[in-house]
């Protein structure tokens, strides 16, 4: 929502008044979507929304897998934290979330009010270790072009694997029998899996394609004028946005880089078209 108003207002900022309705105009229905699913979060009485209660658990995942704490001091009632792993012992993020047995789990009761404490030690650590943070984070970034790097961390987000049409594995068993206890006739049928993982395989938006994109998008940032320089601002830094958002305050999954591909896709296109008519000018 915010690269949505800022660019609008960007975009008409010959007058205060053009830009001022512009920010308007992009914000308000953006902030009506947004309401509506907050609004239906409350009136289920959901729980653990994430974008603002769980910001504890949340950030403490990502300073949990490098937090030293011979570099600074764990606040009271937090000392349990502190590991005597290496960093390369340790699991990824989501084993201090989902992991049962992990200290975290065992010794906080998973919630708002637990994560209060838990965010304070994600702060200092991320404060007193800023190398290690970034670190982390540009390698998750870089997961969204080869989720092979450090693929054999545990907990260290969902591969690209699980989100395949040809994944098979012994839980489907399981599935399977529980639910055959209560229904007659369950059986698995596997039908045109071959074409559906040839199709995922050709069209998959990832690795060289990805890089592609964005070297298209950076060079339509400093060249395209017009309307494209809009479109690749805005479609760009959404993609931007989407895929660095998670990695800066939690981790890497492969699923949450799945809905900025489309942006990029755009935005690496407009860059494409910002070079050819770039190339036509300088030829006249």
């Amino acid at each position: 929502m915010a690269v949505l108003a800022v660019c609008s207002a960007v975009w008409f900022r010959s007058s205060l008044r053009r830009s001022s309705l512009a920010f308007v105009t992009a914000a308000l229905p953006a902030l009506l979507v947004f309401g509506c699913y907050w609004s239906a979060y409350k009136l289920a009485h959901g729980r653990y929304l994430g974008l603002n209660d769980m910001r504890g658990w949340n950030l403490y995942a990502r300073a949990a897998p490098f937090a030293d704490c011979r570099k600074f001091a764990a606040p009271v009632g937090t000392e349990i934290l502190c590991e005597q792993r290496q960093p390369s012992e340790r699991p990824g993020p989501f084993g201090y979330v989902w992991d049962l047995k992990s200290t975290p789990r065992q010794r906080f009761v998973l919630g708002p009010d637990t994560g209060k404490k838990l965010e304070v030690f994600a702060w200092r650590a991320i404060l007193h270790q800023p190398r290690e943070y970034v670190q982390a984070v540009l390698i998750d970034l870089a997961k969204y072009i080869d989720p092979a790097i450090a693929a054999r961390q545990r907990y260290g987000g969902t591969p690209r694997d699980i989100l395949s049409f040809g994944y098979r594995n012994e839980s489907e068993k399981l599935v399977v029998d529980a639910m055959a206890k209560g229904y007659r006739g369950v059986k698995v049928r596997v039908r045109s899996q071959p074409l559906l993982v040839f199709y995922q395989n050709t069209f998959r938006i990832d690795g060289l394609i990805i890089c592609t994109l964005l070297f298209f998008t950076v060079y339509g940032v400093f060249k395209a004028r017009g309307p494209i320089c809009l479109g690749i601002w805005l479609f760009g830094l959404s993609a931007l946005a989407l895929y660095a958002t998670p990695v800066i305050v939690m981790s890497y999954d492969f699923r949450y880089g799945i809905p900025p591909q489309e942006l990029l896709a755009v935005s690496g296109v407009l860059g494409m078209v910002a070079m050819r008519s770039t190339i036509k000018a300088s030829d006249v």
